[in-house]
């Protein structure tokens, strides 16, 4: 069957015997009438935005039949080749949704930002304006993608999919999570496959390592008195601190030895592999880390993925990977490059236990932060902070914390732990310093009750530098537990005054679901830099809040807003505010309207059209283009301009009595009372007879929409009720 032109793209129109299709660089969209067959549907790298068009099988209030067959989507346009099953019996749903299905669609890995995770793979399946769910679980295999972590971002609901699947199979599985995300995943030799219930944008990435170095500063002086651990020139490590992103190319110095230290496995419960690799203390650090795999006897080569917890980086990693019950042994292998020279360590490990801890190695670097949910591990919390003799405490959490070069500060914490502190630390370095350049200061200990504990410490004047330093604390106690707090910042007040201005800048008119930016240009008039803090506040509420050193002169910085779509309120007001050493300055406010993007009408409650707009009248979003469809050959459509003007009908009055495919652009130009629209037609003969209707001024008005019969028989209400016009509005800025 030929391919009938379209406004966005070329789409092929399938009848209810085909089974397969095959899209190309011309053709991207799929329809499909009352009945379908279709079965397999692939979609090679050409094909830069897929879509199924399901409206032939879905009603008024966006609900579809039930597929009647099994349909496979295969996709090769995305980074990875990903799979898509709907089962036989799938029901898709959203509120007035038009039955445009989106299939797997490539993203880019910059449009996704997750704290922590470096993204690989990000990519869109479904609807970008409704939210859709399905009756039965959707399957998505994703290749390669084994042990990733995977999210699903829905609106501004960003959530990990950390439930592992029961079963693989939709009618099996049973432990799919009734709340957002709905969705669980599970590995299959290399590719990761995820069952959802919801249609969303699902990316997947690894745990973004952060170095640290692992030497402790030596002090020989009693708990009771806080002196410096070090000098500005010392280094230390933290279990948790890090400088720079490790890329995980596996690269070691000539002459290192790579060593595995230990492996933990577990073939009764969580049916995993942890490995801890890398090189000695004494040996150079790793620029990035080595790659670890597992070989069972059931699975083959499994890949092992950097678990979240890298206390030992540089140096030494932490993998992990799945391991089934019925294998009896497996062979950790550990591998990395140095030059062009490959570097290869393994051990074999006979499964005698449910699990067991082996050390392979000893490890002799600085003990690791322990798990904050670890019974024996100390707790770090209420850290405050006071300048040289004021009486005042601050809480370090509080935003643009500020100090001049002449006061000393002074440090107070409390912590909770089941055994006596052994050692507490306050680490300082400077805040355009590498944090494992910290200078480590023994911190007073007190105890008040049997588990609590009051610590103090000093950062003494020669130690505040500009633009400002950072500090945290890490304590051991006497079962040899580590903790470490979060890291504060203090600035360092310049002799300068503050001398900056804002300017907000954000669409005042934007369809719900959308990301839009927030951009603020902050001027700063000062005579240097200021440390501060960009806070971007929604309806008084935080969106974003970014610290760093702002240089003298203009920038901009722009914050992602989601839209929600399921919101139902219409009016936002969107506020910058910049704080930088006790100064506060704001941005004028700005009222941001939003609208619902696209709406269907049955035929038979269609009156008159109208662009959106506010309460003084103004318009929020114009009506843009007008759609609809039919799958009854025996029916015409007759479509009658509010002037009287007939648009598209067969007979002499009519404007357009037969298609418009062949026509320069596929469309023809008419004006209706000094404005030009737009029209596409696929003639009355066409086995799914359409129009669009387009313009850059809004359409609207009482349009006069019908469907007639060929034969000039009645037509029944229940064909008016199903057919749909859609009307989709675009924003005004």
């Amino acid at each position: 069957m030929m391919p009938i032109s379209l406004e966005t793209g070329t789409s092929v129109i399938i009848d209810s015997q085909t089974s397969t299709v095959t899209l190309d660089s011309t053709t991207n969209k799929i329809v499909v009438g009352n009945t379908t067959s279709l079965t397999a549907i692939s979609v090679p790298s050409t094909v830069s935005t897929p879509i199924l068009d399901l409206d032939g099988i879905v009603n008024s209030t966006g609900v579809s039949d039930a597929l009647s067959q099994t349909l496979t989507i295969s996709s090769s346009n995305t980074a990875v080749a990903t799979t898509v099953e709907l089962a036989n019996g799938t029901i898709i749903s959203g509120t007035n949704w038009d039955g445009e299905l989106t299939l797997p669609t490539a993203k880019s890995t910059g449009s996704i930002t997750i704290s922590g995770v470096t993204t690989s793979f990000v990519m869109e399946f479904g609807d970008p304006d409704i939210t859709l769910t399905f009756s039965t679980p959707v399957k998505l295999t994703l290749n390669d993608q084994a042990g990733k972590r995977a999210y699903i971002t829905e609106g501004s609901n960003q959530n990990e999919i950390t439930t592992t699947c029961n079963s693989s199979n939709v009618t099996s599985v049973s432990n799919i999570p009734t709340s957002f995300p709905q969705a669980c995943k599970i590995n299959s030799g290399n590719n990761l496959i995820i069952l959802t219930k919801t249609a969303s944008t699902f990316s997947t990435g690894s745990t973004t390592v952060t170095t640290t170095t692992t030497t402790t500063t030596e002090d020989t002086s009693s708990q009771s008195s806080p002196n410096r651990g070090g000098n500005r020139g010392s280094s230390g490590g933290g279990g948790g601190g890090g400088g720079g992103t490790i890329s995980g190319s596996g690269i070691i110095a000539e002459g290192t030895q790579l060593k595995i230290y230990e492996i933990e496995y577990d073939v009764c419960t969580d049916y995993k592999v942890k490995i801890l690799a890398g090189v000695d203390n004494e040996d150079p650090e790793l620029p990035s880390h080595p790659d670890a795999k597992i070989r069972t006897p059931s699975n083959g080569i499994v890949q092992a993925s950097l678990m979240e917890d890298q206390p030992l980086a540089p140096s030494k990693y932490y993998y992990e990977a799945g391991l089934s019950s019925g294998d009896t042994f497996f062979v950790a292998i550990v591998e990395a490059f140095a030059g062009r020279v490959p570097i290869v360590t393994q051990s074999s490990i006979n499964v005698n236990e449910c699990e067991e801890i082996l050390v392979i190695n000893k490890d002799t670097t600085e003990s690791r932060v322990s798990d904050a949910s670890d019974p024996k591990s100390p707790r770090i919390y209420d850290i405050k902070f006071r300048l040289g003799d004021s009486t005042i405490e601050r809480s370090s959490l509080d935003t643009n914390n500020f100090a001049d070069s002449e006061q000393s500060i002074h440090i107070t914490g409390n912590v909770n732990s089941p055994t006596d502190i052994e050692r507490a630390e306050l680490r300082v370095s400077n805040i355009e310093q590498p944090e494992s350049e910290y200078i480590a200061l023994l911190m007073n200990s007190k105890h008040l009750t049997s588990n609590s504990y009051e610590i103090s410490g000093e950062i003494t004047k020669d130690l505040i530098s500009e633009p400002g330093i950072k500090y945290w604390i890490r304590v051991t106690n006497a079962d040899e537990k580590v903790q470490e707090s979060g890291k504060f910042t203090i600035s360092t007040q310049p002799a300068y005054e503050v001398d900056v201005n804002l300017d907000l800048n954000v669409k005042q008119n934007i369809a719900k679901g959308k990301i839009v930016n927030v951009s603020t240009v902050i001027n700063n008039n000062s005579e240097g830099p200021l440390f501060g803090t960009l806070q971007v506040l929604v309806d008084g509420k935080m969106l974003s809040e970014k610290t760093k050193l702002f240089e003298t002169g203009q920038q901009t910085i722009k914050i992602p807003w989601t839209i929600e779509k399921q919101d139902s309120k219409l009016e936002y007001e969107i506020q910058t505010i910049f704080q930088s050493y006790g100064e506060i300055i704001k941005s004028d406010t700005v009222k941001v309207k939003t609208f619902t993007a696209k709406k269907a009408i049955p035929l038979s409650e269609l009156t008159e059209i109208q662009s959106i707009t506010d309460e003084n009248g103004s318009i929020v979003a114009r009506t843009a283009y007008l759609y609809s469809s039919t799958y009854d050959t025996s029916l015409k459509f007759r479509v009658i301009a509010p002037d009287g003007t007939c648009v598209i009908g067969d007979t002499a009055e009519c404007f357009i009595t037969d298609s418009t495919t062949g026509k320069r652009g596929n469309f023809e130009s008419i004006v209706l009372d000094e404005q030009i629209i737009r029209v596409r037609y696929s003639g009355s003969d066409n086995p799914v007879q359409r129009f669009s209707i387009t313009s850059v001024d809004p359409i609207e008005g009482k349009w006069d929409i019908k469907l007639e019969s060929k034969d000039g028989s009645h037509v029944s209400e229940d064909i008016l009720n199903e057919t749909k016009l859609k009307i989709t509005f675009r924003g005004g800025n």
